[in-house]
């Protein structure tokens, strides 16, 4: 099973075209309305050789207290528990699957109740503010270095290096309901919404320690083909060129997204912005 939070058409239309196994995709829709619904049914219905299975999951904003409700999208992930059951993959509405994903819904947790990628500006940051070699550009260290700083708060007292993000999440949510205080925290919004990025800091927060390490290549920012990577160490250097060759989840972190017009120079990664454009030519417009 494979969820998502977002009315972006060309996630899942990617999703779909790269996939050689039987899919279900459950949405979890913030507010949507019929007309919402049946263009993502109409997307889902196009797969070659047979539909994707489709399961709703209807959210209105109107049903939470205002500080949930503002950011009832992003939050969504936190209520898997309550929604559905089994293993579930989990995707934002602003990534681009580029391979299929049965490696990764049918990998070995190591009885982890979650699996996900390390944040991966946060492994930049951490590596700056050490590595000799940023040393000798002084302006890039300190800047680390305060971003770090910035981000204390967040990470108490764990590793920044363990900070994970969640743009890309794989859960067992039966391990998960197994374990009720678990299950309660995870699902307590109004806590979560308290924090910035508020849903990949409460899981990080919820189940520290007991996270599963995904390779990079299944959640790169924008691809991982950083600027300015000649300034890292030779181990980061070498695994963010490797999941960039291997890229099999590109993630528009940030600002600058595919379905909004280039200012100034090209993003990073352009050339995934260009393949996510062409995806979408096609379908319906996005809500």
């Amino acid at each position: 099973m494979i969820t998502g939070s977002c009315t972006r058409h060309s996630w899942r239309c990617a999703l779909i075209r790269t996939s050689r196994t039987p899919l279900e995709i459950h949405i979890i829709g913030v507010d949507l309305e019929e007309a919402d619904w049946h263009a993502i049914e109409t997307v889902c219905a196009a797969r070659p050789g047979g539909g994707a299975c489709l399961v709703r999951h209807p959210l209105a904003s109107a049903d939470h207290v205002p500080e949930v409700a503002r950011r009832l999208p992003m939050l969504s992930v936190l209520l898997l528990p309550r929604l559905t059951t089994g293993r579930i993959l989990y995707l934002d509405g602003d990534v681009l699957v580029t391979r299929d994903l049965a490696e990764l819904f049918f990998r070995d947790m190591h009885g982890k109740p979650l699996s996900a990628c390390k944040a991966v500006k946060n492994l930049i940051h951490v590596d700056l503010a050490r590595n000799r070699k940023a040393a000798l550009v002084p302006f890039v260290r300190r800047n680390a270095r305060k971003k770090l700083s910035n981000l204390a708060r967040i990470f108490g007292d764990d590793s920044p290096e363990d900070y994970i993000n969640s743009g890309v999440v794989l859960l067992d949510l039966d391990r998960i309901r197994a374990e009720p205080a678990v299950r309660d925290r995870m699902t307590d919004l109004r806590a979560a919404a308290q924090w910035r990025w508020p849903d990949q800091t409460w899981l990080f927060k919820t189940f520290r320690g007991r996270i599963d390490d995904l390779e990079l290549k299944w959640n790169t920012y924008r691809g991982n083909a950083f600027r300015g990577a000649a300034l890292l160490s030779p181990a980061l250097r070498q695994a963010l060129a490797t999941s960039a060759r291997n890229a099999a989840i590109v993630h528009f972190v940030g600002s600058r997204k595919p379905w909004k017009p280039w200012r100034g120079f090209p993003p990073m990664g352009a050339r995934w912005f260009r393949r996510w454009r062409d995806i979408a030519r096609d379908l319906p417009p996005d809500r």
